[in-house]
């Protein structure tokens, strides 16, 4: 029976992430082994977990704030050293509310997992639990929710997924308890989770590069613009799905950064990432590290990104550029374009260089949709319509 490491047990998030994602209806069809998180990343860099076994592992979410300088760097590590990646997808996080006797007064606890403190801040803030010893945070819901369920008294409240309350046999309110855009970005690392492991087409690179403060240096930007003279793209009817994405930007140590792309590699069945064109060995140790691929994926992470700004969280902005503390997000649905990161500046940074190599595509002749092409004409009008001028700030909850 196939085996997936996961992070919690039955109906933590990351459980019901999985199975949505792959479609498991019955529990019986896979082995599910319950880690911690800094556990799982640990033995997937240490190489400690069997290679018949998967491992889904949560990368990041919209609403984490504030994250420890290690925690990115091993996050980082995963694409480096634990792969091949095998999927990534982002998943919306929702979190519902039972109350013990269904009314929270001025001494109810809240139990949940740690994250929850930020993941659902506003809903704390207004209870005046925020930063409070009335919250009992947990390692993972499934903990929190025994612990309710065993120590709970009159009036207070547990955090977790509806999933967990019905299996609990516990009741949701209909109070709102979650922040806006809440979501986890997962990926699939040790073995694939698919029948058809060919119909994997879109292709992961990762780059890590040398940083001057919050500019990337002009070799990648050269290097990224080359990648959009490929043939394949070029005969696109529309560019905006073909051109390579940038998704994530990480701090790697204190002066670099590690970037994670995406690229419809057709019919390439190695890697399709071309090496950089590096004139000298003094630049090389000076720009670059590395350029590899890590991974095969079976669908575009930048189309899913758009489908869950546009789809679940109903969004009718332009483009959204939210998030606060280490955790950040841009995206427009429109161009297809989306990347997220521990840095607002380096996200930003990411957005505009492809929102300006798109533009050129479309100026040179190369077609897209009409919405595309009014997200390009707002650029152009003022850089902070997509919120990308020097002054745009981030909306944080």
């Amino acid at each position: 029976m196939p085996t997936i490491h996961i992070v919690g047990a039955d109906y933590s998030f990351t459980h019901d992430a999985t199975k949505q994602r792959y479609g498991i209806v019955d529990d019986g069809q896979y082995t599910f082994i319950d880690r911690e998180h800094p556990k799982l990343v640990s033995d997937l860099l240490d190489k400690n977990i069997p290679s018949a076994h998967s491992a889904v592992v949560p990368l990041w979410n919209s609403n984490t704030g504030t994250v420890d300088f290690d925690r990115q760097t091993k996050t980082a590590d995963l694409f480096l050293k634990a792969r091949p990646v095998h999927d990534l997808w982002p998943q919306q996080i929702i979190f519902k509310l039972a109350i013990k006797n269904e009314h929270l007064t001025d001494d109810s606890n809240i139990f949940s997992v740690k994250v929850a403190m930020s993941q659902c801040s506003l809903f704390l803030k207004q209870i005046n639990i925020l930063d409070s010893d009335r919250f009992m945070g947990h390692l993972s819901t499934t903990d929190a929710a025994d612990s309710f369920i065993e120590n709970a008294q009159l009036n207070d409240g547990l955090l977790c997924s509806e999933a967990l309350l019905n299996f609990k046999d516990l009741k949701s309110s209909d109070i709102n308890v979650t922040n806006p855009y809440n979501f986890t970005i997962f990926s699939t690392f040790n073995t694939i989770l698919s029948d058809s492991p060919n119909e994997h087409p879109i292709s992961l690179g990762c780059i890590l590069v040398n940083l001057t403060g919050n500019e990337l240096p002009t070799e990648f930007i050269g290097y990224y613009k080359n990648l959009l003279t490929m043939e394949e793209i070029q005969e696109s009817q529309d560019v905006s799905l073909k051109t390579p994405k940038i998704l994530f930007i990480w701090r790697y140590e204190s002066s670099k950064a590690l970037l994670l792309l995406e690229m419809d590699a057709g019919g390439y069945t190695e890697n399709p990432w071309p090496l950089p064109d590096i004139d000298s060995e003094e630049s090389e140790s000076q720009e670059w590290d590395f350029c590899d691929q890590v991974g095969r994926i079976r669908e575009p992470f930048s189309g899913n990104i758009a489908h869950l700004f546009t789809n679940r969280f109903r969004v009718h902005k332009d483009c959204i550029f939210y998030g606060y503390g280490d955790c950040y997000t841009w995206a427009c649905p429109a161009l297809n374009i989306s990347v997220q990161g521990f840095d607002k500046d380096l996200v930003k940074t990411c957005a505009k260089i492809q929102v300006l190599h798109l533009k050129d595509l479309v100026d040179a002749g190369n077609d897209v949709p009409a919405p595309t092409k009014h997200m390009l004409k707002l650029l152009q009008q003022d850089e902070a319509n997509l919120k990308l001028a020097p002054d745009s700030e981030p909306d944080a909850p």
